[in-house]
């Protein structure tokens, strides 16, 4: 039986996709760069805004989301140790309001070929 987390990253993974798909990536990348994206939401990543990147092609995404002070570790080691051809990664705290609150932008470049 799949955990709720695992229905929760599947529907991420393919809301991702149809935004990709008609935001110019190509098709061959969209699955890959979803996937990525739906890993770094299971390890607690939440209020993700996907940006696509580049002109005139698009060749990267940035991802932009909140991650609290317990989990930031957790996510800030999965994406430098499983998500491949990330760029930059940025963390910022979110506000006076939130000190427990982060934002992390990670940007993630497409395949070469």
């Amino acid at each position: 039986m799949a955990q709720p987390g695992a229905k929760l990253a599947d529907a991420v993974h393919q809301e991702l996709t149809n935004q990709l798909i008609f935001g110019g990536i190509s098709k061959q990348h969209v699955s890959e760069l979803s996937s990525i994206v739906a890993d770094i939401y299971q390890q607690g990543l939440t209020r993700i805004k996907i940006f696509p990147k580049g002109k005139p092609a698009v060749d990267s995404i940035e991802v932009s989301g909140i991650v609290d002070t317990a989990n930031l570790g957790t996510v800030l080691t999965g994406i430098l140790t499983n998500v491949p051809r990330y760029t930059g990664v940025v963390i910022f705290p979110y506000g006076i309001i939130n000190p427990e609150l982060f934002q992390v932008t990670v940007q993630v470049g497409a395949k070469q070929e």
